[in-house]
């Protein structure tokens, strides 16, 4: 019997296009919480496979902020927009994919830098046809394409950013460079 494995979206990840490209193969909806699945008792069908995907933090703030529309520059944004665009409970990375004592609930946790050869691997996993065609979906129409995330940031905003995504950079050995 085939049991749609859980699937996290974590905001700025990724998470539509997967969505768009496996939909029916999965369960899951909307930036809810791992835990927030695992209560239900629906949830722990044997070989339930679960997984997510996170995205270099400081790329990710950059993605954020241009999504936002916030016109004061990201350094202002940084200021104050971050805590709650990234911070919040239904936003932050760690709250998202690990419970009250912060151990991980899901399965596999993808790159949002290999997400090409991660997509291959969840549709290998799933047995489902791989798609061919992968277009951009949720493109940030704000994002000029090619930026470099690093140019945007001075010594405050990483400092802002690296506080909030603590959890994220040390797990994941994401560095700025």
């Amino acid at each position: 019997m085939f049991v749609k494995p859980l699937f996290v979206h974590v905001p700025k990840t990724g998470g539509n296009m997967i969505r768009h490209l496996f939909g029916d193969f999965l369960a899951g909806h909307g930036h809810r919480t791992a835990a927030s699945y695992w209560e239900k008792p629906s949830f722990h069908t044997r070989g339930r496979k679960s997984f997510a995907f996170i995205r270099n933090p400081w790329d990710r703030a950059v993605s954020m902020y241009f999504w936002s529309g916030y016109e004061k520059g990201f350094l202002g944004w940084c200021r104050e927009w971050a805590p709650d665009q990234i911070g919040a409970t239904n936003r932050a990375a760690r709250s998202l994919l690990c419970d009250s004592e912060g151990a991980l609930l899901v399965d596999t946790v993808y790159r949002f830098e290999v997400f090409d050869a991660a997509v291959d691997d969840i549709a290998n996993g799933l047995e489902a046809p791989i798609p061919v065609c992968r277009p951009h979906k949720n493109e940030n129409p704000r994002k000029p394409g090619g930026l470099d995330y690093r140019t945007l940031y001075c010594e405050e905003s990483h400092a802002i950013v690296t506080d909030l995504c603590s959890w994220d950079i040390s797990e994941f050995n994401y560095t700025f460079e």
